[in-house]
């Protein structure tokens, strides 16, 4: 088969369109207190798809009506979306596959969590999803967030 390299779950191979239509699933919290706090959960669901592509779901905060009961506070705020869309895609790319993926929720908190921890919690979830281990991995010291450039 030519093409990027695919991942293989309980008989789904995303990216091809073959085998069942099972999704697979992944998730990462990021706690870690190094300087500033982070913080994320992230969810993900990853699907079939000839092509790399990654959506946020409309209600991946509605986890906030259920602690406040208000839900016009459910809308993703529009960096933490660009974060979890970079994540998912960063980690689609590193590990060289294709499929859909869906950021299913993103819990956070107004101090300690940015868009760059959301994009670091998705890419781990995706990994994890597909159970891929990546050759150079985003890491946090002191200084933040590192992410692995292009070039590399």
């Amino acid at each position: 088969m030519s093409g990027s390299p695919h991942f293989k779950v309980d008989g789904f191979r995303a990216g091809t369109g073959t085998g069942n239509d099972a999704l697979v699933e992944g998730e990462y919290w990021l706690r870690r207190q190094q300087g500033a706090g982070h913080w994320a959960k992230v969810h993900v669901r990853i699907g079939p798809g000839a092509h790399q592509a990654v959506q946020v779901a409309p209600d991946a905060c509605a986890w906030i009506a259920g602690l406040h009961g208000d839900r016009t506070a459910t809308v993703v705020p529009g960096d933490l979306r660009a974060g979890a869309e970079a994540g998912a895609r960063l980690a689609l790319s590193e590990a060289g596959v294709t499929g859909m993926v869906t950021v299913t929720e993103i819990q956070y908190t107004s101090m300690d969590t940015s868009a760059d921890d959301v994009r670091f919690a998705t890419a781990w979830a995706v990994w994890q999803a597909i159970g891929h281990q990546p050759r150079q991995a985003p890491y946090i010291d002191s200084e933040g967030i590192h992410f692995p450039s292009a070039d590399s």
